[in-house]
């Protein structure tokens, strides 16, 4: 069960980021619908959606981020 929460936990610190960058970039989860409908990039935002790499590489080109900029954040060992 410890993994359950890690991985929870990871989830919603991706979606953190992932709201932090679309706000800084002046966006709406509207916006980013090419990528995914309202709802489903609102539960990714919440970290409630466990995403691919795909998506993950589709939000870094609308976003106009590196990989590596969405996953600045530090984990709990």
């Amino acid at each position: 069960m410890k993994a359950e929460k890690e991985i929870q936990e990871f989830m919603t610190l991706v979606g953190q980021s992932i709201k932090k960058h679309r706000e800084e970039a002046n966006l709406t989860q509207e916006d980013m619908s090419e990528i995914a409908d309202y709802k489903y990039f609102q539960r990714i935002e919440y970290g409630q959606k466990n995403i691919t790499l795909k998506t993950v590489f589709k939000i870094c080109k609308k976003l106009n981020i590196q990989p590596k900029d969405l996953f600045n954040f530090k984990i709990k060992k």
